[in-house]
């Protein structure tokens, strides 16, 4: 800024505090074109942002869509959200489904072997003669209801069965069966041990 010093005006005439002074010491008018850019004074400043125009039409268009552009952003994120549990809970259904297929065939082995083990504990199997034998029982689980069917065939030229045990039960998506085979000698142990010396 340049000193007013030098060209014998004084100090300057525009320092906070003193009164707005042209050079020549006359105090300038509210209209002169020599005002500081600090005209008007602090105090009408104040008054004068009581009379400032309201946000104008473009203003307020531009703060709803930022609103706007929040909401949306929100259901995306829902959305995503929802499609991603959709998905979880798909893949948790198969999965408790397939678990609970596995323990029905395991349920299923366990009555197909015990109910081999049960012929294999008779005593006389000369009891079932020369022909063909069958038989149907059924098994209540807390689930679900097996039917287990039991054929026992001679096998030709040795004196030996064929013990077939199916098994059929029934799941959310259809029926369901197992089915388990052995040999079963038609002879008692104390005859078959006197064979084989």
């Amino acid at each position: 800024m340049r000193d007013l010093s030098t060209l014998g005006f004084g100090a300057d005439p525009w320092q906070p505090g003193r009164r707005r002074q042209c050079p020549g010491g006359r105090p300038l008018h509210p209209d002169s074109p020599h005002l500081p850019r600090q005209w008007p004074p602090p105090e009408s400043q104040a008054a004068d942002h009581r009379h400032r125009p309201r946000p104008g039409l473009l203003e307020r268009s531009v703060n709803t869509g930022s609103r706007g552009f929040s909401l949306i952003e929100a259901l995306v994120a829902l959305a995503v959200l929802g499609v991603g549990l959709a998905g979880t809970g798909h893949y948790l259904g198969q999965v408790f489904r397939c678990g609970a297929e596995a323990r029905a065939q395991t349920q299923a082995l366990a009555l197909a072997e015990a109910e081999i083990d049960r012929f294999r504990g008779l005593t006389r199997y000369g009891s079932f003669g020369t022909g063909q034998h069958a038989g149907t029982r059924s098994h209540h689980d807390t689930q679900r209801v097996y039917r287990i069917q039991w054929t026992l065939r001679p096998v030709p030229g040795r004196a030996l069965s064929r013990l077939r045990v199916h098994i059929r039960w029934t799941e959310p998506d259809g029926p369901a069966e197992f089915h388990l085979s052995t040999l079963l000698s038609l002879q008692e142990p104390e005859q078959l041990a006197g064979r084989l010396r």
